[in-house]
This record gives structure tokens, C-alpha cells and sequence, in this order.
């Protein structure tokens, strides 16, 4: 398990662009940071040409991105109209049993801003760890909710602002890959972060992030991405069930 910390930007990144190549985007206005990066590392990890399932797809923006860079595609997206032509798009609605819907297994899924959507993230996990290959890759995005910015309105508000969102269901803390790792059959390979917030401008922070509460706030956050990560990127590889710890 590996970080990369994100104090290294040298220059303001501007938010909103939510289309890629004429499809929309649509992990909220920093889709293109979120997008980049899970691309980056599927690049590192998949080889090009391998499969990969695309969950929670929306108009197709990733799905899009996958296939132009040589990637075999599949999404789901039950709600949004899937735009992509080319890719196999399956309607199937993902608080369901439907890796039962799912007719091959995939070297790779990708789920950008999907769990905090769902139900019950332990049912999702089970059924990406069904449709996932052996030793498979799931590079899953979910809001980070122990930023700084999340502390704070936390602290004042005595609210989630993450949970704020009318679609958001469920919470995710590190602590939580964690235990749905433990408990479905994944380990963690890799975690980052999509940008960080104190060097984005047009974000929360553009009023009172000037340069001395920048650097101040660096001294105190140093190498914490947790802080200041805008939302949470994470590798995870599944673990054959020969491979699993055994339950006592």
C-alpha cells in the first residue's frame, strides 16, 4: 500500500470541465481531476487491451476514455443516457444480485463517485468481487469526507456535508475500505487523492487560501492527503477465496 502526496502543484488547476471529447462528465465539477487520475493508475496497473467494466457510467465520459486509449469496454448506467458507441452498455441497477446479470469476468472494474450512492457498499463489493477475474483490479472514488473543509462543517454544523448531497447515501472513510477489504476479500494496493483543494482555484478556498494560510496550513498538514484531498482514489486487488483468511 502506497501514497503519493499532492504538495507538488505548481500551478492553480481550474474546476468545472465536465466533458471529455463531447461526453459529459459527471463526478461533479472536478470530474476532469477525478477522471485523470484513476486513469493514470488504471495505465500503470491494466495493460492495454485487457477488460474493463466501467460501473455507474453515466454518459459514457470514462467509458469513452477507456476505449480511446485501447481498453476493452463494458459500463453499466441504468439512469443516465449512455452516449458511447462502440461500448456495450447494461442497464442493471446496482443495489441488485447483478454480477448474476454479468455474462464474462473483468481483468478491471472502475466505480468513480458510485458507492456513496448505494444502499449497502458491502453488497456492491461482493458483486464487483463476482464479475472481477482472479487477482483483478477495482479502482473505486468516493468523496473524502475527513478533509479539512469536511472537519470543519462537521465541527460547525454538526452535519456530513458530504450527506448534504440529496443522492448520497452512505459515508466513506478510510476505515471503511478497510473493513469492506477484510470482509469481502480485497487488499488494498494503492490510495490517493483526485487534487488538492488548497491549490485549486474557483474551489471553498478561494477567498481565504491566500499565501499565508496556505503555507501555514502546510506546515501543520505536511504529507496528509486525508486533509486535503478533494476525494479519495483507492486500488484494490481481489484475493482468490483459496487465498482468504479463513473465519473462525
Amino acid at each position: 500500500m502506497s501514497r503519493d502526496p499532492l504538495f507538488n502543484v505548481k500551478k492553480p488547476m481550474c474546476l468545472g470541465n465536465r466533458n471529455y471529447h463531447g461526453v459529459g462528465m459527471m463526478a461533479g465539477y472536478t470530474s476532469s481531476f477525478i477522471h485523470q487520475k484513476v486513469m493514470a493508475i488504471i495505465s500503470n496497473y491494466l495493460p492495454i487491451g485487457t477488460s474493463i467494466l466501467d460501473i455507474g457510467a453515466g454518459h459514457g465520459g470514462f467509458s469513452k476514455r477507456l476505449l480511446e486509449n485501447g481498453y476493452s469496454v463494458t459500463a453499466i448506467e441504468k439512469y443516465a443516457d449512455f452516449l458511447v458507441k462502440g461500448v456495450k452498455n447494461l442497464k442493471i441497477d446496482l443495489n441488485s444480485n447483478w454480477s448474476l446479470e454479468v455474462d464474462k469476468n473483468y481483468d478491471g472494474v472502475v466505480a468513480i463517485e458510485v458507492i456513496e450512492h448505494l444502499e449497502n457498499s458491502f453488497h456492491f463489493m461482493r458483486q464487483v468481487y463476482n464479475v472481477l477475474k482472479s487477482n483483478g483490479y477495482l479502482i473505486i472514488t468516493s468523496p473524502n469526507i475527513q478533509s479539512l473543509l469536511s472537519r470543519w462543517y462537521f465541527l460547525f454544523y454538526g452535519k456530513l456535508r458530504m450527506l448534504e448531497h440529496p443522492d448520497h447515501r452512505i459515508p466513506v472513510f478510510e476505515q471503511s475500505i478497510v473493513k469492506l477489504c477484510l470482509e469481502v476479500g480485497f487488499k488494498e494496493i494503492y490510495h490517493t487523492y483526485d487534487m488538492d483543494l488548497l491549490e485549486v482555484s474557483g474551489s471553498y478556498f478561494k477567498l481565504i487560501a491566500k499565501k499565508i494560510i496556505k503555507k501555514f496550513t502546510y506546515m501543520i498538514v505536511r504529507d496528509k492527503g486525508n486533509l486535503i484531498g478533494n476525494s479519495n482514489i483507492w486500488l484494490l486487488q481481489k484475493v482468490p477465496k483459496d487465498k482468504l483468511p479463513s473465519k473462525k
